[in-house]
């Protein structure tokens, strides 16, 4: 019978990403009674002491500084890092390509027609820069340039650890700077949090003026946004298993322990802060803007031609030739859209959304849904009750709508 293996788990005590690779590493030690998991963050002031106290058979976790990478070296531990935040990683890595991130990210938008882009990141964290370089290259191989924002140590501490989701100062005056309407790529989900609430306390409109995308699809912090984040999804739960595989096989001499395993991005989950495309047409845009603040509610046609300056009828022709259907047509889409964020987050009864986004009754709401998401809003909320329970507890995005709301 083979010894027991005491593991050491680093990570941080914020939600997100290491959460899902906690549950991957859950998963593959089940089958494994004989290891013994002990867990310290990453941020313990004597976590290097500690290290050399507790002399793990093995390390797997979250390596984010230079001088932790050295001391586990020095000690010779087995390591698996799942962080890509330094350079000289101190053993195995599982990952993800971080370039392809970014030229995914770059896809996304350009297949929407934006021509202004931005980048939000950390300056120190290696994935941080490989999601910009590729965000970068991928926009200047289709001709677009791209504006780069890398937060310094100094500006991350206008609120300490504990606010997350604070407003940045310069971070404002820079969006403010980017030609609009614009796109911004961060380079993880919280700095995506940091983005829209900068955005909203200095006017821009999100998704209209600014276009926000998120990586890591943290489900929590996504939905907790306002609007609710876009994000790039990680696959957590594969890292997790799969570094805890290598780890098992580098602690037995199965594998090399410089091995680095390459996982494939899930790709995109399309929420609130990207359900827009570039629009031109300054009047389309502000119209747009104003129907969808007001979520498509008591809408008066005339009223909005009158808040943009044009008549009616050029808004209808504009309203045409840029989107190809009328401002009723978005109206109702508004509405729909707003409907669906209720049937997915409440338990509200049907013919309380109905009149809640302005439609006229329950059979209204039916025939619009229906024809936006091929599905009774009943249906719909029982198929999002079911996903939610088998995610592993992780709120799943809207599903894809598969028609346009029809002509009216």
């Amino acid at each position: 019978m083979s010894a027991d293996h005491n593991i050491l788990l680093i990570f941080t005590p914020k939600v997100g990403y290491q959460h899902d690779v906690l549950e991957g590493v859950r998963q593959y030690t089940a089958r494994l009674p004989r290891w013994s998991l002990k867990g310290v963050y990453q941020n313990h002031p004597n976590i290097i002491r500690l290290i050399r106290r507790w002399k793990p058979h093995g390390i797997l976790g979250l390596i984010e500084h230079e001088d932790i990478a050295e001391a586990i070296v020095k000690l010779g531990i087995p390591t698996v890092d799942v962080a890509s935040c330094i350079r000289n990683s101190p053993g195995g890595q599982v990952k993800i390509n971080n370039v392809e991130v970014g030229h995914i990210a770059a896809g996304f938008f350009l297949s929407r027609g934006f021509k202004n882009f931005g980048f939000l990141g950390e300056s120190t964290a290696v994935f941080s820069r490989e999601r910009q370089e590729g965000f970068v290259a991928a926009l200047r191989a289709a001709g677009a340039d791209c504006s780069s924002k890398f937060l310094a140590d100094h500006e991350k501490k206008y609120g300490g650890d504990d606010e997350w989701f604070g407003v940045n100062s310069r971070l404002g005056t820079w969006l403010k700077s980017l030609p609009r309407p614009a796109a911004l790529l961060c380079s993880h989900d919280q700095y995506g949090l940091i983005a829209l609430n900068t955005c909203r306390k200095y006017g821009l409109s999100v998704p209209f003026d600014i276009s926000v995308l998120g990586i890591d699809d943290n489900a929590l912090m996504c939905h907790l946004a306002s609007p609710s984040l876009s994000s790039i999804r990680q696959p957590g739960l594969q890292i997790g298993f799969q570094a805890a595989r290598l780890l098992d096989e580098i602690i037995h001499g199965q594998a090399d322990p410089h091995t680095i395993l390459t996982l494939e991005t899930p790709g995109i989950v399309q929420r609130d802060s990207t359900r827009s495309q570039a629009i031109a047409d300054a009047e389309v845009a502000m119209a747009l803007r104003i129907i969808h603040q007001n979520c498509g509610g008591r809408i008066n046609v005339h009223a909005l031609a009158d808040a943009v300056t044009v008549s009616r009828r050029t808004l209808e022709l504009k309203f045409r030739r840029v989107l190809g259907h009328g401002i009723w047509a978005e109206v109702l889409m508004a509405r729909v859209n707003s409907a669906e964020k209720l049937i997915r987050e409440t338990d509200m009864k049907m013919v309380a959304i109905a009149h809640r986004v302005g439609l006229a009754n329950v059979a209204h709401l039916t025939r619009t849904f229906r024809h936006q998401f091929g599905c009774t809003p009943s249906d719909y909320r029982r198929r999002f009750n079911d996903l939610s329970k088998t995610d592993n507890d992780k709120a799943p995005t809207s599903l894809v709508p598969s028609r346009a709301i029809p002509q009216t």
